[in-house]
Order: C-alpha cells, then sequence, then structure tokens
C-alpha cells in the first residue's frame, strides 16, 4: 500500500512510526497493507458462505416441491379410487355442509368480494338418470332456496359428431370410438343461478330501473351423463361452484315468478278453473290460491292466469265441450251409456246419460225407477191450462 504523507517528520497516522527512512511523499505501510489483505480474504469467505447457504436453500426448497408433488400425486389417486367407488355404487350420500369443495377444485380467483359470497350446500355428486337428478334438483332448490336454471344444452348427437371429427378418432371403426347411445340425451347441461341470468335491456334512459334481477351471480355447475362400471348410465355434477354474491333466503326463493306462479299441471288449477267458468273474482281466486298452496301468486299472476283459462276455454264451442264430455264418459267405464236425441229440425233435444250403476240399480229396481221431466216445464203447464 502506498500513503501520501504531508509532513515528513510527523508520526504516521497508521502505525504512529516517525519517519519509515524515506522522505518521500509515497511510502510503504505493512501493517496497513496487512489489514487490507485480512478484509478481502474475510470478504471472500463471507460469500462463499452465501452462495453454500444459498445452495442448502435451493435444495431444501426443490426436496420440499418434490414432496408436494408427490404428496399431491397421492391425493389424486386417493380421489380417483374414491369416484371409481362411488360410480360402481351408484350413489353417493350427499355432501351435507361441505360448502367450499366446488370452488377448491375449480380454483376460483376472487376478489375481496368474497367475503359478501353465501354458500349453500353442495349437491349430491352422482345420479341413476336425467329423471332422478331433475327430481333431486327440485328438492334441492326447496331446501336451499336456491333456483338454479339450464343456461346451455348439448344433445347427444352433436357430441357424437364432434367426437367423430376429431383427428385421433378418423378413419378407426365405430366401435372404437366411444359413443354415447341416444336414448341418454342429453349429454350435458350447463346450470346457472337464476340472479346470474343476463337479460338484454329495452330500456331507453328516461325511466332508470331502480331494481334489477341480475347480479351476476357465478354460481354453477355442469351436469353430464357418463359410464359407470357396471355399464349403465348415470348423470355425474363437474365444475361445480355454490358461492352466490346475493342473499338466499326463502322470501327472495318464493318471489321468483317460477316458484310464485300456479303451473298448470297443478291439482288446484282445476279448482280455479271451477271459480272462473264460475265468475268468480280475482280477489277471491288469489285469496283461495294464498290459503291452500305454498305459491305465493301477486294479483297480476292472477289476472294473467285468468286470461289464459278464459282463452284457453274459448278454443272450443259448446257442442264440442258437450261431445267431449259425452265421449269422455262412455270411455270411463264399460257400461256407461249416453245417448243424444235431435228434433224434427235436427237440433239437439234431449241428452241422456246412465252410468253402470245406475243401470244396474234400474235393472234389480225397475218399479222405483222415478224420472223428473219436469225441468222448464211451468210455462208449457200454464198453456195447457189456459187452453182448458
Amino acid at each position: 500500500m502506498r500513503t501520501k504523507f504531508t509532513v515528513v517528520s510527523a508520526a504516521c497516522e497508521q502505525c504512529g512510526h516517525l519517519n519509515h527512512g524515506s522522505v518521500s511523499e509515497d511510502s510503504y505501510h505493512p501493517q496497513a497493507d496487512e489489514r487490507e489483505r485480512r478484509a478481502k480474504l474475510q470478504l471472500q469467505t463471507n460469500s462463499a458462505g452465501t452462495e453454500e447457504e444459498e445452495v442448502e436453500e435451493d435444495a431444501e426448497d426443490e426436496n420440499a416441491d418434490v414432496a408436494e408433488d408427490a404428496a399431491e400425486g397421492e391425493d389424486d389417486a386417493e380421489e380417483d379410487d374414491a369416484e371409481e367407488e362411488e360410480e360402481d355404487a351408484g350413489d353417493v350420500e350427499e355432501g351435507g355442509e361441505n360448502c367450499g369443495s366446488g370452488s377448491e377444485k375449480r380454483k376460483r380467483v376472487h376478489s375481496d368480494e368474497d367475503i359478501d359470497l353465501h354458500y349453500v350446500p353442495a349437491l349430491k355428486k352422482h345420479h341413476r338418470s336425467w329423471k332422478a337428478f331433475d327430481a333431486y334438483l327440485k328438492k334441492y332448490s326447496d331446501r336451499t332456496s336456491t333456483k338454479m336454471v339450464v343456461n346451455e344444452t348439448l344433445n347427444v348427437s352433436l357430441r357424437n359428431r364432434r367426437i367423430k371429427a376429431q383427428k385421433q378418432y378418423k378413419g378407426r371403426p365405430p366401435a372404437e370410438i366411444p359413443q354415447v347411445p341416444e336414448s341418454v340425451d342429453p349429454f350435458q347441461r350447463v346450470y346457472i343461478c337464476t340472479h346470474g341470468w343476463k337479460v338484454r335491456s329495452r330500456s331507453v334512459g328516461k325511466r332508470p330501473t331502480q331494481r334489477t334481477f341480475y347480479t351476476g351471480c357465478e354460481a354453477r355447475f355442469l351436469a353430464q351423463v357418463y359410464e359407470r362400471l357396471n355399464g349403465t348410465w348415470g348423470v355425474k355434477i363437474k365444475r361445480d361452484f355454490y358461492g352466490h354474491n346475493h342473499h338466499v333466503s326463502g322470501e327472495i326463493f318464493q318471489s321468483h315468478p317460477g316458484i310464485r306462479q300456479v303451473p298448470m299441471g297443478s291439482p288446484v288449477m282445476r279448482d280455479v278453473e271451477l271459480m272462473v267458468d264460475c265468475g268468480g273474482k280475482a280477489s277471491r281466486i288469489y285469496d283461495y290460491i294464498r290459503s291452500n298452496t305454498a305459491h305465493r301468486v301477486t294479483m297480476t299472476d292472477v289476472y294473467n292466469m285468468i286470461s289464459r283459462i278464459k282463452k284457453g276455454g274459448s278454443q272450443l264451442s259448446d257442442e264440442d265441450q258437450v261431445a267431449e264430455l259425452l265421449v269422455n264418459f262412455n270411455m270411463s267405464a264399460e257400461g256407461n251409456v249416453s245417448t243424444v236425441n235431435e228434433n224434427a229440425r235436427g237440433q239437439t233435444a234431449v241428452v241422456s246419460i246412465s252410468s253402470e250403476l245406475m243401470r244396474k240399480h234400474y235393472s234389480r229396481f225397475p218399479e222405483l225407477l222415478l224420472v223428473d221431466c219436469t225441468h222448464k216445464t211451468n210455462q208449457c203447464v200454464s198453456s195447457i191450462q189456459t187452453h182448458l
């Protein structure tokens, strides 16, 4: 090391010695050189130690990644075995309160809005047929107060055509192509929450909507046909997510149009049709439906129902309705008999109806037969009396 001196006779600042035998401005300092050499050696040692620690940390990270991959492989194998056992059994127990299984599988990435999601119990994974699945989904909707609707449908014929068009199956015989029978149509359905159905707005902006049914709910699942281990076909739930971004309650569920309205096939529709034919008021029909059913109809629903019933009843004339009634009466039992008598002008004069039980009574007790022919005969009697 070369150090510059300003005063030759002064003591050295590095070692305290006076004049190292030279009056030149540049002088050699052995202790300073030794200190610098030790500092360089320490620096090299520290850098070598740091590299060794980094190598050890990288090795530990690689070992941890390998162990994690192995654990995930074991979990996947266990899940595959469990699914095979479930498919063989054909029916698995319901997930109960396991609400987050579908969300973990889908690995959805949500923002801070996750805290506002309302989760419902998961669907049962395996079902025997579409009919069984539809019945189960109806009970599931009533129990969880959620309404899932079909968003997309893929039929079997289109799915088979897509499989045949794939490059790996071109030129192969039909026996080697995985085909789905037409009897299990459709192949798959995509269900979404009714609050996630996008509706095209027809508004021009003059009257802003204060309440919208669409909330952008992302709850959905895929129902797809699959072949079971025993050779039969069933329905399997896939890609399911049960987080709703809106409140889930029985009151909201009952307000949905498809839930609150009375379906045409409901037994109460016969009573409603009878009330409409008798000229019943809409308020009476509204009270009757609310009191005797679980449908929370509105007055608008009742008015639409009355209009639909009247429109459907006006398709047949009175004569056609009578003819339909007589045909149904004759077909209900073998002993039922109905006759229609016409007058000289070709108009219907008398319609007589005799059931099988009535005919048996008449044949056994003919002396007790009483025929009432006094309907609307008062004016005839009065006219006869006047002539007499």
